[in-house]
């Protein structure tokens, strides 16, 4: 399976509580590697106004 800039897009903008709570080492952690994802591949204007909000 290919992950798009859909997928990439509902992961990084998603509520943390919908990995688990704040309790759950694995969802920080996963959600530690999405912050890593995006301070290393800050996202680009688009043109789409949901993807420039994340780049605001």
């Amino acid at each position: 399976m290919r992950t798009t800039g859909a997928h990439w897009l509902l992961l990084l903008t998603a509520e943390r509580e919908v990995f688990g709570s704040r309790r759950s080492r694995r969802a920080a952690s996963f959600c530690e590697v999405l912050e890593q994802i995006l301070a290393q591949h800050p996202p680009e204007a688009s043109g789409r106004p949901e993807e420039d909000a994340l780049a605001g």
